[in-house]
Formats: C-alpha cells, sequence, structure tokens
C-alpha cells in the first residue's frame, strides 16, 4: 500500500513532499504535452496535470516555480491579464512571467472577465505568448459561475479549457485556502479511470507550516508595509474582489 503524505500545513516542505510523491507514482503532463486521444496510458501510467491559478502575486508564483524545477517537474501557470493585484505590463511582472518560462513551466491564462468570450480569451492569450515568447496551451476561469459554462467548451485553436468536462473527472483544488484531505485521498483513488488534475494557488504557501489564511495574512501585511497611505484602501478593496470567497 502507498502512503500519501498526511497534510502537514501549507509549507513548501509539505508541497516537496507532494511533489515527490507526485514523481512516484504519476506520469506528470502539462497541456502542451496532454494527448487525448491516447485514454488506455491512464490504467499503465496515471497521468497528471499539475496547475496554478495565480490570482493574487506573480513573486510568490516563482517560489514554487523554483521548488518545482530543482526537482525537475514541469507544470502550468495560469496568469491574469487583468489583474487588479500586479500588472504584466510592468517591466518586473514581465521579468517574473519570463522567469517561470525559463524554469521549464507553461503559461497559461487565468481568464478573469465575467463571461466567456472565446475571442476575448484568445486576445489574453496572444498577448501573454507576447510577453513570454512561448505558446499558450491552456486557460482556466477565475469567476465560479463560469466553471459550469466552461465544462462544454472544446480547445478552441490548440487552447484546453482546463475546466472543461474532461479534464475534472479526477479533480483535487486548494481553492479558498481549504486542503480537502478526504478529497486528495478520493483522487488518489480514482487515478486509474480518468485523468488527474491537481490546481494549486501560490499564494497560500509559504516556507511555515502556517493555515492558507495566516500565509496570505503574511503577504498582505508585507505588501502594506511598501504602500502609501492613499494606495492601502485601493490595495484591499482588490484583495476583496479578487477573493472573494475568503473574506466572505
Amino acid at each position: 500500500m502507498i502512503d500519501i503524505p498526511p497534510f502537514e500545513g501549507f509549507s513548501f516542505n509539505y508541497y516537496r513532499k507532494l511533489m515527490a510523491f507526485a514523481l512516484d507514482n504519476f506520469n506528470l503532463k502539462t497541456f502542451r504535452t496532454w494527448d487525448e486521444k491516447q485514454p488506455h496510458i491512464i490504467q499503465v501510467s496515471p497521468p497528471l496535470l499539475i496547475c496554478h491559478n495565480i490570482d493574487v502575486s506573480l513573486e510568490k508564483a516563482i517560489d514554487l516555480a523554483v521548488l518545482e524545477n530543482e526537482m525537475e517537474i514541469k507544470t502550468t501557470y495560469m496568469i491574469m491579464t487583468d489583474s487588479l493585484l500586479y500588472n504584466i505590463d510592468d517591466v518586473q511582472s514581465k521579468i517574473n512571467i519570463r522567469k517561470i518560462k525559463k524554469l521549464g513551466h507553461d503559461i497559461g491564462l487565468h481568464y478573469g472577465k465575467n463571461r466567456i468570450d472565446l475571442d476575448m480569451i484568445e486576445t489574453d492569450c496572444t498577448l501573454l505568448e507576447q510577453i513570454s515568447g512561448s505558446r499558450v496551451y491552456s486557460y482556466s476561469v477565475h469567476r465560479p459561475a463560469l466553471i459550469k459554462l466552461c465544462m462544454d467548451c472544446k480547445p478552441e485553436r490548440g487552447r484546453f479549457a482546463s475546466h472543461n468536462a474532461s479534464l475534472l473527472g479526477n479533480y483535487f483544488s486548494d481553492s479558498r485556502g481549504i486542503f480537502r484531505w478526504d478529497r486528495f485521498n478520493k483522487v488518489w483513488e480514482n487515478r486509474k479511470d480518468c485523468l488527474t488534475q491537481w490546481l494549486f494557488h501560490p499564494i497560500w504557501w509559504s516556507n511555515d507550516s502556517n493555515s492558507a489564511q495566516k500565509n496570505l495574512g503574511n503577504h498582505i501585511k508585507n505588501e502594506l508595509n511598501q504602500l502609501s497611505l492613499k494606495e492601502v484602501i485601493p490595495y484591499l478593496q482588490s484583495l476583496f474582489i479578487t477573493l472573494p470567497g475568503v473574506f466572505s
């Protein structure tokens, strides 16, 4: 019997254990390398997609991107083009996006608008391609209300919707900063039935074995220390809009 590493908090140390577990027990894929036309390989070598939605901070994404690179793991980082908390047109943001790509990972789109518009998705993907210098193969949606709409989205122009029903059959997420241990076990048990997908949000993870909420709180404190007084309220408003489920 294979032991799953028990949850120890949202620490980088525990994340390393999860990645080691993934390397030992799955065939790691990205949307670029996944072939949906080969379902027979699931029984032989269960495939796993690991994705990251970048809601709050590109700097926090770098932390996990470096960790994964050290373990020779390639994942997909879904980046917003219209984030209220980072601006992809900033020089440092472009440097961070290119660094994630240079570390061996794929860049995807984290679509933040309030309706599904395939032309707008294409425009946003093209923008990320111009910044990263690489093809965007996938997109996720930020607004929960759009997830059901995306379940029927077929690949358009070679771009996968990460919330397509075919990719959600065996799905785990740390959304809202909650590590649902029973769900993680269920996904492990079902790994040979269909493609497995893990979604992690870098904002929850840190060096310390804290709750996700405490790690977020520490990040917010660090950001506030760098803001002028007039920037504080707009920043907090942007947080509430970006993470409504966390602050509700």
